[in-house]
């Protein structure tokens, strides 16, 4: 804890809604303070931020900052009020989950000047309050207020996109012939043993599992995957394949979405995934046409939408799963932007 913090006293009235204010609203209200000694301050100001705390780091993100006063003594005992006013951004809304959390703040940062905190110093100094005197030297008088920006009054907003997955299911073949190469290369060499004979049936392994899932997978070619809202419930996916889909047995889509946090500690990374929401999955049976369309309902209550700060992000996932009749499969996992619109 900062020492100075102990000369001043810091309360907020601000004008809000039972605690809540709408994201893209308007906040304002006033800040009162009342010191319980005469301090001097270079500069006063009043932020508004959020931070965005996660399983190992907590981030902080300065919005908007309003200057309150300069140059300023204030009196023991004395009241002094000053207006604020921010506008909220409409993203990101306040957030508790399991393994991030977005917390909005007002922040009032004052900078006491040098002569009062060698003032303060001296009278910590003399009464061997050495505790105190250390903790003087964050050289600032910081209060937070935590405020809730949320609405229960929205809609979800789908950013209409258009995706193109790229199919390279020749992926196995490439590694096998590459493997051979090598295996070959050794035999010539007059590298030979049971590891010669190993890695030679792995490229076996691979050249053959690549031909008999091109047989498949390969036939799809491209896929070209639409977004587009459809109404407030409701948005479309329209999916379109390059080839034919003679050798689909099925087909399934549906959506998640996952906080993710990353763990940047040591050398690995590490990213921490809690999935807080899967929609209903929607299958077809040996789809004909190589043109899909199919509807996708948005969750009935409330969820973040699509968020990223440094190393924490809220994912809108969009999964494609494709089962073929010679068990083979194939999957597409594709981001998509979700945001709310305060009705």
């Amino acid at each position: 804890m900062n020492a100075l913090n102990d000369f001043l006293d810091i309360n907020y009235s601000l004008e809000t809604a039972n605690g809540f204010v709408l994201p893209g609203d308007l906040l304002q209200g006033k800040i009162i303070f009342q010191p319980k000694d005469t301090i001097g301050f270079s500069e006063i100001n009043c932020h508004l931020n959020y931070v965005v705390t996660g399983k190992i780091h907590s981030k902080n993100k300065i919005v908007a900052t309003q200057i309150v006063s300069t140059d300023r003594v204030w009196s023991k005992g004395n009241i002094y009020e000053f207006d604020v006013q921010f506008k909220i951004p409409k993203e990101p809304k306040s957030y508790s989950g399991t393994n991030l959390e977005i917390v909005w703040f007002l922040t009032i940062e004052c900078i006491p000047t040098d002569e009062t905190i060698s003032r303060i110093r001296l009278d910590y100094l003399k009464d061997i309050k050495l505790k105190m005197l250390f903790n003087t030297y964050n050289g600032k008088i910081t209060s937070k207020h935590k405020i809730q920006v949320y609405s229960e009054n929205y809609i979800y907003d789908l950013h209409q996109e258009t995706k193109t997955v790229r199919n390279y299911s020749t992926g196995p073949i490439i590694i096998g012939l590459a493997i051979l190469a090598i295996v070959i290369a050794c035999y010539f060499m007059g590298w030979h043993g049971v590891f010669s004979y190993i890695f030679g049936i792995a490229a076996c392994f691979f050249i053959g599992y690549g031909i008999y899932a091109y047989s498949s997978i390969g036939q799809l070619g491209n896929v070209l995957i639409g977004l587009t809202p459809y109404d407030e419930s409701l948005f479309n996916l329209d999916i379109n394949f390059e080839k034919n889909t003679k050798s689909i047995e099925y087909i399934q889509v549906f959506y998640t979405i996952v906080e993710e946090v990353e763990d940047r500690r040591g050398t690995d990374t590490y990213t921490l995934t809690k999935t807080i929401y899967t929609s209903e999955k929607e299958k077809l049976k040996k789809p004909i046409s190589k043109h899909l369309e199919i509807t996708l309902q948005f969750p009935k209550s409330y969820f973040p939408g699509s968020f990223e700060f440094a190393t924490e992000k809220i994912n809108w996932q969009l999964h494609l799963a494709i089962e073929f009749n010679n068990n083979t499969h194939f999957e597409v996992k594709e981001s998509i932007t979700v945001k709310h619109i305060v009705s």
